[in-house]
């Protein structure tokens, strides 16, 4: 089924699509200087799911419309399981890895996992935040920078963040051997994305 224009104005945008089982719909508002765009799917058997983006401009928010127009349709099932992982609790531990000028970088563990992610700041006219996160967290990812955001005590500075989100699915180990026989460390083995 194709979508269905419910609404176009100067500062609202609606687009809905009828799917088995379920109504998806996108939704871009003017929201005091930026855009915030949202992808909903819902139904009457209490299904109710979205996801949240930002834009600076009405074209950006029109492009990430238009983006999530094309994403290819998800099944009922896939949808219900995504409700249950976000509704599952989040710990996170949170430790300094260094403090230099107008930069700091923290490491943080989710649920007391081995797998470690991190937030890099950089203290300039405005904070800039970049997060890098297990794949798997995805689903959880308003929650999490939410967390660490409070942890930081960055909750008042909301109009100067820059947020940033990069995600990673495995961590990689390389084995590195010297060309050269009679070098005085012969051999040395390093995890790559690893911090410990």
């Amino acid at each position: 089924m194709g979508w269905e224009n419910i609404s176009s104005e100067s500062d609202l945008i609606v687009f809905e699509r009828k799917n088995k089982g379920y109504t998806t719909r996108i939704e871009a508002r003017n929201e005091q200087k930026k855009w915030l765009i949202y992808n909903i799917f819902f139904n009457t058997n209490g299904l109710n799911l979205s996801e949240e983006f930002e834009a600076r401009t009405k074209e950006e928010a029109s492009k990430i419309v238009t983006i999530l127009q094309q994403q290819p349709t998800v099944t009922l099932s896939s949808l219900k399981k995504q409700m249950l992982e976000r509704k599952k609790s989040i710990q996170i531990k949170i430790n300094r890895a260094y403090k230099e000028y107008n930069v700091e970088k923290w490491f943080f563990r989710i649920n007391s996992e081995r797998v470690v992610n991190f937030v890099t700041l950089r203290f300039y006219d405005n904070i800039d935040l970049d997060f890098v996160i297990n794949d798997k967290y995805k689903p959880h990812e308003q929650r999490i920078l939410k967390s660490i955001i409070t942890t930081l005590g960055l909750n008042n500075v909301e109009e100067g963040l820059n947020i940033n989100c990069y995600y990673f699915n495995k961590h990689t180990k390389k084995k590195i051997e010297s060309s050269t026989k009679n070098m005085l460390f012969g051999k040395v083995e390093f995890d790559a994305n690893s911090s410990e």
